[in-house]
Protein backbone atom coordinates (compact mmCIF):
# COMPACT_ATOMS: atom_id res chain seq x y z
CA UNK A 1 0.00 0.00 0.00
CA UNK A 2 2.71 2.47 0.88
CA UNK A 3 4.55 1.80 -2.38
CA UNK A 4 1.33 2.59 -4.26
CA UNK A 5 1.22 6.00 -2.57
CA UNK A 6 4.94 6.53 -3.15
CA UNK A 7 4.40 5.95 -6.86
CA UNK A 8 1.44 8.35 -6.87
CA UNK A 9 3.54 10.90 -5.02
CA UNK A 10 6.24 10.77 -7.67
CA UNK A 11 3.76 11.45 -10.45
CA UNK A 12 1.62 14.05 -8.61
CA UNK A 13 4.03 15.95 -6.38
CA UNK A 14 2.00 19.17 -6.30
CA UNK A 15 -1.46 17.66 -5.91
CA UNK A 16 -3.45 18.70 -2.83
CA UNK A 17 -5.50 15.51 -3.09
CA UNK A 18 -2.30 13.52 -2.90
CA UNK A 19 -1.41 15.07 0.44
CA UNK A 20 -4.86 14.17 1.68
CA UNK A 21 -4.36 10.63 0.35
CA UNK A 22 -1.05 10.30 2.19
CA UNK A 23 -2.70 11.67 5.33
CA UNK A 24 -5.47 9.06 5.05
CA UNK A 25 -2.93 6.30 4.49
CA UNK A 26 -0.96 7.32 7.59
CA UNK A 27 -4.20 7.58 9.57
CA UNK A 28 -5.23 4.07 8.44
CA UNK A 29 -1.85 2.67 9.40
CA UNK A 30 -2.12 4.23 12.88
CA UNK A 31 -5.67 2.93 13.30
CA UNK A 32 -4.64 -0.56 12.23
CA UNK A 33 -1.80 -0.55 14.74
CA UNK A 34 -4.15 0.66 17.48
CA UNK A 35 -6.75 -1.97 16.55
CA UNK A 36 -4.18 -4.75 16.93
CA UNK A 37 -3.31 -3.78 20.50
CA UNK A 38 -5.16 -5.95 22.97
CA UNK A 39 -6.03 -4.45 26.33
CA UNK A 40 -4.99 -6.35 29.46
CA UNK A 41 -5.65 -5.50 33.09
CA UNK A 42 -3.05 -6.81 35.55
CA UNK A 43 -4.07 -6.92 39.22
CA UNK A 44 -1.36 -7.61 41.78
CA UNK A 45 -0.56 -6.04 45.14
CA UNK A 46 3.19 -6.33 44.58
CA UNK A 47 4.28 -3.08 42.92
CA UNK A 48 7.58 -4.61 41.77
CA UNK A 49 5.97 -7.62 40.15
CA UNK A 50 3.28 -5.42 38.62
CA UNK A 51 5.97 -3.27 37.01
CA UNK A 52 7.79 -6.31 35.57
CA UNK A 53 4.64 -7.97 34.21
CA UNK A 54 3.31 -4.73 32.72
CA UNK A 55 6.66 -3.98 31.07
CA UNK A 56 6.84 -7.45 29.52
CA UNK A 57 3.33 -7.09 28.13
CA UNK A 58 3.89 -3.54 26.85
CA UNK A 59 7.07 -4.61 25.07
CA UNK A 60 4.97 -7.26 23.33
CA UNK A 61 2.62 -4.51 22.08
CA UNK A 62 -0.26 -4.95 24.52
CA UNK A 63 -2.08 -2.00 26.03
CA UNK A 64 -1.70 -2.62 29.75
CA UNK A 65 -3.68 -1.27 32.67
CA UNK A 66 -2.75 -2.11 36.23
CA UNK A 67 -4.20 -2.07 39.72
CA UNK A 68 -2.62 -2.82 43.10
CA UNK A 69 -5.86 -3.05 45.07
CA UNK A 70 -9.25 -4.66 44.65
CA UNK A 71 -10.96 -1.27 44.99
CA UNK A 72 -8.82 0.34 42.28
CA UNK A 73 -9.33 -2.65 39.96
CA UNK A 74 -13.11 -2.58 40.37
CA UNK A 75 -13.15 1.20 39.88
CA UNK A 76 -11.01 0.96 36.75
CA UNK A 77 -13.24 -1.79 35.29
CA UNK A 78 -16.39 0.25 36.04
CA UNK A 79 -14.84 3.28 34.33
CA UNK A 80 -13.98 1.28 31.23
CA UNK A 81 -17.49 -0.12 31.11
CA UNK A 82 -19.04 3.36 31.41
CA UNK A 83 -16.88 4.54 28.50
CA UNK A 84 -17.79 1.55 26.35
CA UNK A 85 -14.24 0.22 26.45
CA UNK A 86 -13.47 -3.46 26.75
CA UNK A 87 -10.70 -5.55 28.16
CA UNK A 88 -9.33 -8.53 26.28
CA UNK A 89 -7.88 -10.24 29.35
CA UNK A 90 -7.57 -9.85 33.12
CA UNK A 91 -4.51 -11.28 34.89
CA UNK A 92 -5.26 -11.65 38.58
CA UNK A 93 -3.09 -12.51 41.57
CA UNK A 94 -4.64 -15.09 43.87
CA UNK A 95 -4.14 -12.89 46.96
CA UNK A 96 -4.76 -9.14 46.78
CA UNK A 97 -4.90 -7.13 49.97
CA UNK A 98 -7.01 -9.17 52.36
CA UNK A 99 -9.08 -10.78 49.62
CA UNK A 100 -8.51 -13.92 47.62
CA UNK A 101 -8.75 -13.85 43.86
CA UNK A 102 -11.99 -15.82 44.14
CA UNK A 103 -13.41 -13.08 46.42
CA UNK A 104 -12.42 -10.50 43.81
CA UNK A 105 -14.19 -12.52 41.12
CA UNK A 106 -17.30 -12.73 43.30
CA UNK A 107 -17.25 -8.91 43.78
CA UNK A 108 -16.69 -8.40 40.06
CA UNK A 109 -19.58 -10.70 39.21
CA UNK A 110 -21.88 -8.73 41.53
CA UNK A 111 -20.79 -5.33 40.19
CA UNK A 112 -20.04 -6.14 36.53
CA UNK A 113 -21.76 -9.44 35.62
CA UNK A 114 -21.24 -8.90 31.88
CA UNK A 115 -17.48 -8.58 32.40
CA UNK A 116 -17.28 -12.12 33.76
CA UNK A 117 -19.14 -13.38 30.68
CA UNK A 118 -17.09 -11.34 28.20
CA UNK A 119 -13.48 -11.32 29.40
CA UNK A 120 -11.19 -14.25 30.15
CA UNK A 121 -9.83 -13.92 33.69
CA UNK A 122 -6.63 -15.80 34.42
CA UNK A 123 -4.96 -16.23 37.77
CA UNK A 124 -1.31 -15.18 37.76
CA UNK A 125 -0.07 -16.70 40.97
CA UNK A 126 2.61 -18.72 42.73
CA UNK A 127 0.00 -21.32 43.66
CA UNK A 128 -0.14 -24.54 41.69
CA UNK A 129 -3.91 -24.85 41.91
CA UNK A 130 -6.67 -22.30 41.99
CA UNK A 131 -9.93 -22.96 43.81
CA UNK A 132 -13.03 -23.43 41.69
CA UNK A 133 -14.04 -20.06 40.33
CA UNK A 134 -15.18 -18.30 37.20
CA UNK A 135 -11.56 -17.93 36.10
CA UNK A 136 -10.51 -19.21 32.68
CA UNK A 137 -7.17 -20.56 33.84
CA UNK A 138 -3.89 -20.24 35.65
CA UNK A 139 -0.43 -18.95 34.80
CA UNK A 140 2.13 -19.84 37.45
CA UNK A 141 4.67 -17.37 38.86
CA UNK A 142 7.55 -16.92 38.53
CA UNK A 143 7.18 -16.50 34.79
CA UNK A 144 9.60 -17.24 32.00
CA UNK A 145 9.02 -14.43 29.49
CA UNK A 146 8.48 -16.42 26.29
CA UNK A 147 6.21 -19.04 27.81
CA UNK A 148 4.32 -16.33 29.73
CA UNK A 149 3.63 -14.40 26.53
CA UNK A 150 2.59 -17.57 24.75
CA UNK A 151 0.12 -18.37 27.55
CA UNK A 152 -1.25 -14.82 27.56
CA UNK A 153 -1.78 -14.98 23.81
CA UNK A 154 -3.59 -18.32 24.17
CA UNK A 155 -6.19 -16.78 26.48
CA UNK A 156 -6.90 -13.64 24.46
CA UNK A 157 -9.97 -14.09 22.32
CA UNK A 158 -11.10 -17.19 24.16
CA UNK A 159 -14.56 -17.30 25.63
CA UNK A 160 -14.45 -17.13 29.43
CA UNK A 161 -15.00 -20.47 31.12
CA UNK A 162 -17.44 -21.03 33.96
CA UNK A 163 -14.79 -22.89 35.96
CA UNK A 164 -11.04 -22.76 36.35
CA UNK A 165 -8.98 -24.85 33.95
CA UNK A 166 -5.33 -25.41 34.72
CA UNK A 167 -2.93 -24.17 32.05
Amino acid sequence: MISRFSKTFETNKDSDSLNFGVFLERKNIRENIQEKKKKILVIDDSADLLLVICTILELDQYEVLSAETVASALSLIAGLDRNGEYLDLILLDNQIDDLSGSDFLHNLEEQQPEMIKRVPIVFLTGATQVPDSRASGLITKPVEINSFLKEVKSYIGKQPNPGCAQH
